[in-house]
């Protein structure tokens, strides 16, 4: 699928706030006022320490942490708007799976819950079975699959409903070299055909490769976010982020 390029923002984030109340009812905060915005077309990196916030980041950007205060808009529509929020993928840190079922039935029934129908289902099943290697593993059940196969497992079930906007959480974790380059690739491939990819990654070299922009993400807080180039100013991406986020622990 081809996604037409615009200036439109395929995403906008405004006054982001997430709390979370703990014993003797102590509020954390866990994201402060986070505020940017992404292009379609775009693919944009959120690097940090752990704990920093990241995760937490993707998962209130696609509806699963409701934020404390803030607006989500995705193509112009309140990420709350079910409209919204078809137009979203999204694959998780840790997928979880069904383990007793196969990597098809799997794909086939998040084919369901996007409402496509049985045909557009399986062919797309299929498609991308191949396209991250486990064609050969279909019928497997997903109890027997290793660390990489569900990793690439879980970045199919984030492509079923064909997105428009993609969040990826550590996407490469855990992946053989052989992996990595593979699924760099499909992501490129369809970032550069127009699908706006989000993603966060503690591989810097990899996110190095594929960024148009970086934001750094500190103590919950977007501390920085521009082009990858601007960041790194000639060093590797590694040694400019420890120089950046040093000073600032």
């Amino acid at each position: 699928m081809v996604v037409e390029k615009t200036t439109q923002p395929a995403l906008a984030v405004k006054n982001l706030t997430h709390r979370y109340t703990t014993g003797l009812r102590r509020q954390t905060t866990v994201l402060h006022n986070i505020n940017f915005e992404v292009i379609t077309g775009e693919l944009v990196s959120f690097i940090g320490v752990n704990g920093a916030g990241k995760t937490t980041l993707l998962k209130t950007l696609v509806g699963i942490t409701k934020p404390s205060r803030g607006q989500i808009q995705v193509f112009g529509q309140d990420l709350n708007r079910p409209t919204a929020r078809q137009t979203i993928g999204f694959m998780p840190e840790s997928p979880a799976f069904y383990d007793n079922i196969s990597a098809r039935q799997f794909l086939l029934a998040v084919g369901g819950m996007f409402g496509l129908a049985k045909d557009i289902s399986r062919q797309r099943a299929t498609d991308l079975l191949l396209e991250v290697r486990l064609e050969h593993n279909d019928r497997q059940a997903i109890r027997t699959f290793s660390k990489g196969m569900r990793q690439r497992l879980g970045f199919a079930q984030s492509l079923m409903g064909e997105p428009k906007l993609l969040f990826l959480d550590e996407p490469l974790d855990g992946l053989d070299p052989l992996g990595r380059i593979e699924l760099k690739q499909s992501i490129i491939k369809r970032q550069q055909a127009g699908l706006t990819v989000v993603l966060c990654s503690h591989i810097l070299s990899d996110i190095a490769q594929m960024s148009d922009r970086i934001g750094i993400i500190n103590r919950g807080q977007l501390l920085h976010l521009a082009s990858t180039n601007s960041f790194t100013k000639g060093k590797d991406l590694e040694q400019a982020f420890v120089d950046y986020i040093t000073p600032k622990l």
